[in-house]
């Protein structure tokens, strides 16, 4: 990405409807599934500007690390001082020391090269029964697949876990391309299980 980039998304990420709604989603997740505990170890993988990082911070220490210097710059600036520049391909943690890795809108880009390799890493640096929080942009997937960019060959018709987010803020999941209906509770766990 581009310095001017990096600069939109430092100046809209705590205030623009997108961001807010995208990580207020994802927090609600860890609500739910993580330990009643505020004293996390908590990683984000590929953290950009830090926006995620500030509302990390009610679980417990965070620690980012990006590829972009530029984005550990705004890091900086929010005085977010635990960050590290590193690929999501190379994890520059040791086994099993954070109880959460979340990595938003990160693996689609083509500059990762090998999604498969990331989510190996986050699970090596994830402790037992920890959690893994991922988002990607289905749609920049799938036009990227159609244009024969990083998932060319991605039919997502067949992918085995998927959310469906419809209009009116409600969501279908899908587990083992079965419907589990509108809803987060019986899904979720189902998908964390498998």
């Amino acid at each position: 990405m581009e310095a001017e980039e990096y600069a939109t998304i430092y100046a809209l990420e705590q205030r623009h409807w997108w961001y807010v709604g995208m990580l207020a989603n994802s927090l609600r997740q860890l609500e739910r599934f993580l330990p009643k505990r505020r004293n996390l170890d908590l990683l984000d993988a590929g953290c950009g500007t830090g926006g995620a990082m500030l509302q990390l911070r009610r679980y417990g220490r965070v620690t980012g690390f990006d590829f972009s210097p530029i984005a550990l710059a705004f890091c900086r600036r929010r005085n977010l001082d635990r960050t590290a520049r590193a690929s999501v391909t190379d994890v520059p943690y040791a086994d099993a020391s954070f109880d959460a890795v979340t990595s938003f809108e990160v693996l689609y880009h083509a500059n990762v090269g090998d999604d498969v390799a990331s989510l190996r890493e986050f699970a090596r640096v994830l402790r037992p029964g920890g959690m893994l929080v991922v988002s990607v942009s289905a749609a920049s997937a799938q036009n990227t697949a159609a244009a024969g960019g990083p998932y060319p060959d991605v039919d997502f018709r067949k992918l085995d876990s998927w959310i469906a987010i419809h209009p009116d803020n409600t969501a279908t999941f899908y587990v083992g391309k079965t419907d589990c209906g509108q809803g987060t509770g019986t899904a979720f766990r189902q998908m964390m299980a498998d």
